[in-house]
């Protein structure tokens, strides 16, 4: 210190012990006053710092030295303040003396000054570097004034404190811990939706509060920085979370701060600076990290804070870090209930938000806009389900809507953010990810990516490779086997990418057989896409309509909410089909081809029984079998008449149907038409054979397709009818209450349709045993349900709906086994398909009873294209 400096400090001094002097006008004080000259305090300092220098007290007295010169450094740039009152300096500087000497016997308060007046010095430090900027700045003087008179208002109650209290007060006071005036700089509110990741929480918790010396994994635990970085892929929450903590653990730091780190900030050195001088509890976060040299110069050098991270790389160097997964189908369910506000007790809304949490992947993104989404259309959960499903590109034009999220932290569309981050990828990772996108997400060798350099001879050598290892788990279909509703695949072996669609349709032909229909809709929704991008051409034509034949028996089984989209698949197969057979030679035409056209008219006549297109459904099949019987397909006509015999069933031909009904030779058609004859039994009353039947047809199929498997639900379910109607309802209770449990646990083996129609007689069953409340409970579901269903697919209930079995019956689907006649559709809605087949039926029969050639049929089934948009208007 100068002497300039040091002769302002001592005239100041003299000052300001003139002002104080009222203030310490009492005896008690007046020994302290004999002390308070400008050398008398130096001495002093030096006199104490040698009787306790031995002491504990010796390090605070000592280690006060260079706060005191930098106090009088900052006495020297008090001359720069224009307005400033000279009397401040002189009297924070005599006070300081008064305080020290007064509070030097007592360890505990000294330590306590000396720690706040390495604070206060700091930050008067940082002011002196500002005033010497700004002399005249009139806003920086006000601060200044401001801290000073706050601090000498407390250095003199310290001291009138000191004379008053005896000692051990004062050692009590001293120990006391008082609430710490806490600062919050988090800019984003708490999120009211979070919910879940409580696990996560917790252990970041732990680690950033965790003491030093419990860290034994390192001698240096003091000296390292308990840091931990947040990382996942974008949109999975980790900025929520980061919010979610600060809120929940509030309490347990002094101080929060919080800075966006997408770019770089002009304070980052003082940023740094300033947390490594506080020894206060602190926290601080750096939110969205892209690159770890823009938050390094912020990076505290201390032990005593914790930093928290967000950033979508896991590279981020900390002492800690935690990989953010998405959310759990059960939190997942919790986030879109708690953000819809609705009832989270209701199990079939639980359950619909776990399917579309799954849906979704867990991202909390992707459900906060689906949230959103579902809000604005005030739709249900269900509704949502069914929608998506029909539609599978809705999400993808829902991502890319400016809505609502279920946060505010994201102002571009989620569309935008997942291009963004796809923008970062190299080349080279871009194309490992268009092959991943194409194999299941499990269970992938890594051998196939294994390539040191990707370039294009490697990744076609990949690509083979690819087909080739899925080739070997989905072989294609059994030339000796006739799919129900489809056909065996082609033996054309055609280029990519239709060589692919191929592959993903014999893929989710596996998915059939093993009754995982889910898994094998998303295969034949890529294929389908893949067969929207080419032009018509005769190479194409087999494999196209296997793919879309195989989609509809994909959704199958359902009932009214997927018989439009079978249709319309069939419909586009059977075209394709007619216009392959159109342009065939004679010299191409194999038995092959020509059962495959013949199986595509008995798919279309399937699903018109569905949709209670009887006698349509009858004329179809009737050509089907014409076709086969041509090729001596003796077999492929029993699968027919099986079909036949349900048509005329339902239309109440229940005479004619049972003589069709011969058992064939395959195990799977023998159940079938075992089922369907026990049906038929009974709607004419043959209830004891229909039961026997039953029975039979159970077991059999629980072996064929498993305990919860749709077919084997549709035998309880009919053996539950049988027995309610036979007077036994007890028992029917009991296979319609099975039936339902089963459904329950395993949701895709049973659609929405199913389940009602099985509670629809689940309540008569209780009705007649008293049961009325539990009969009542199910009534209202499914009142509720048919309701729906109604609205969304047009359905006008005519005035002869004598009974909700009939209703219900064609609501679900016809395989599921019916009661009632059929009366809700007519013949006749596509006339353009009906005159063209009954053209190729005149021309077949003109061909005889007997087996003929195939260039002979082929030449008899030319005619005009299949309309398939007339199935899109006429239903």
């Amino acid at each position: 210190m100068d002497f300039e400096v040091q002769d302002f400090t001592e005239l100041r001094w003299g000052e300001a012990l003139v002002a104080q002097r009222n203030r310490l006008r009492k005896p008690r004080y007046e020994g302290l006053l004999r002390l308070l000259d400008y050398n008398s305090c130096i001495a002093s300092m030096e006199e104490e710092s040698q009787r306790y220098r031995k002491r504990r007290i010796a390090r605070h007295m000592l280690s006060l030295a260079p706060t005191l010169k930098q106090l009088d450094s900052f006495v020297g740039a008090l001359t720069t303040l224009s307005n400033a009152n000279p009397e401040i300096a002189g009297t924070l500087w005599g006070l300081i003396q008064i305080v020290s000497v007064t509070a030097s016997k007592f360890i505990g308060v000294m330590e306590r000054i000396t720690t706040m007046m390495k604070q206060l010095t700091h930050d008067l430090a940082c002011l002196q570097g500002y005033i010497g900027l700004f002399p005249g700045e009139e806003i920086l003087q006000g601060c200044f004034k401001c801290v000073i008179t706050h601090y000498v208002g407390f250095c003199i109650s310290a001291l009138k404190f000191f004379r008053k209290c005896p000692g051990y007060k004062i050692t009590t006071e001293a120990n006391r811990n008082y609430p710490t005036k806490q600062l919050y700089e988090v800019p984003n509110t708490q999120n009211p939706r979070f919910c879940g990741r409580d696990a996560v929480l917790r252990s970041l918790h732990e680690f950033l509060t965790r003491h030093p010396e419990s860290d034994r994994h390192t001698t240096k635990a003091r000296a390292l920085q308990k840091s931990c970085v947040i990382h996942g892929m974008g949109g999975v929450g980790k900025t929520q979370v980061a919010i979610e903590y600060t809120y929940l653990y509030r309490s347990s730091y002094d101080f929060i701060f919080w800075l966006s780190a997408e770019n770089e900030t002009v304070l980052q050195a003082s940023a740094g600076r300033v947390l490594s001088s506080l020894v206060a509890r602190w926290l601080l976060v750096f939110d969205n990290v892209e690159d770890g040299d823009t938050i390094a110069p912020c990076m505290p050098r201390t032990s005593h804070g914790a930093v928290l991270i967000t950033s979508q790389h896991d590279r981020l160097s900390a002492a800690y870090d935690i990989q953010l997964e998405p959310l759990h189908p059960d939190e997942g369910s919790k986030f879109l209930l708690k953000h819809l506000k609705t009832d989270a007790s209701d199990r079939d809304n639980l359950e619909d938000a776990r399917k579309i949490s799954a849906q979704l992947g867990g991202l909390p993104l992707a459900l906060g806009y689906v949230a959103g989404y579902i809000s604005n259309t005030k739709w249900s959960l269900r509704e949502f389900l069914r929608n998506s499903e029909l539609n599978p590109q809705m999400l993808g034009r829902i991502f890319a809507m400016p809505l609502q999220a279920a946060t505010d932290q994201y102002k571009n569309t989620l569309e935008s953010i997942w291009a963004l981050s796809s923008q970062r990828l190299n080349p080279t990772q871009r194309k490992v990810i268009e092959v991943l996108s194409m194999l299941n997400p499990d269970g992938t060798p890594e051998e196939m990516l294994r390539y040191a350099n990707h370039h294009e001879p490697n990744l076609a050598f990949l690509s083979s490779d690819t087909l080739d290892f899925i080739r070997e788990g989905s072989p294609t279909d059994s030339s000796f086997f006739t799919k129900d509703c489809s056909s065996c695949a082609s033996p054309m072996r055609l280029a990519a990418p239709m060589g692919f669609a191929e592959l993903l349709s014999d893929a989710a032909y596996y998915n059939y057989e093993s009754d995982t229909l889910a898994d094998g809709r998303k295969l034949t929704d890529t294929a389908e896409a893949i067969c929207e991008g080419f032009v018509d051409s005769d190479s194409s034509y087999i494999v196209r309509a296997n793919v879309y034949s195989l989609a509809a028996v994909m959704r199958w089984g359902q009932g009214i909410t997927t018989r439009g989209d079978i249709l319309r698949r069939f419909l586009q197969a059977q075209a394709l089909l007619q216009k392959h057979i159109n342009e065939l030679s004679p010299d191409e035409a194999t038995p092959e081809i020509l059962r495959l056209y013949a199986t595509g008219w008995n798919d279309v006549a399937h699903v018109f029984i569905e949709h209670e297109f009887y006698e349509d459904a009858i004329q179809l099949l009737e050509l089907c079998a014409a076709i086969k019987r041509r090729l001596g397909d003796e077999f492929g006509v029993w699968a027919v008449n099986r079909n036949k015999a349900l048509a005329l069933a339902w239309s109440g031909r229940s005479s004619e149907a049972l003589k069709l009904l011969l058992l064939p030779r395959c195990a799977s058609y023998y159940e079938r038409c075992r089922f369907a004859w026990a049906n038929i039994l009974l709607m004419t009353g043959g209830y004891q054979r229909a039961l026997s039947l039953l029975e039979k047809n159970l077991e059999r199929r629980k072996n064929l397709h498993g305990e919860a498997g749709r077919l084997t639900l549709d035998s309880h379910f009919l053996l539950g009818v049988v027995h309610c109607k036979m007077g036994n309802p007890q028992e029917s209770i009991k296979y319609l209450t099975a039936a339902l449990n089963k459904a329950l646990n395993n949701p895709r083996s049973w659609s929405d349709e199913a389940r009602t129609l099985a509670k629809h007689h689940l309540s008569l069953a209780l009705r007649d045993v008293s049961r009325h409340g539990e009969a009542l409970k199910h009534e209202l579901q499914v009142k509720s349900t048919r309701k729906h269903l109604c609205q969304d697919y047009g359905i006008s209930l005519p005035q002869t709906a004598a009974s909700g079995d009939e209703i219900y019956d064609h609501l679900a689907s016809s395989e599921m086994g019916r009661t009632t006649v059929g009366k809700f559709q007519v013949s006749g809605k596509l006339p353009k398909l009906m005159s063209l087949c009954n053209e190729i039926q005149a021309r077949i029969d003109d061909l005889g009873g007997g087996p003929v050639s195939a260039r002979v049929i082929l030449r008899a089934c030319k005619g005009g294209e299949v309309d398939v948009l007339e199935g899109e208007v006429g239903i």
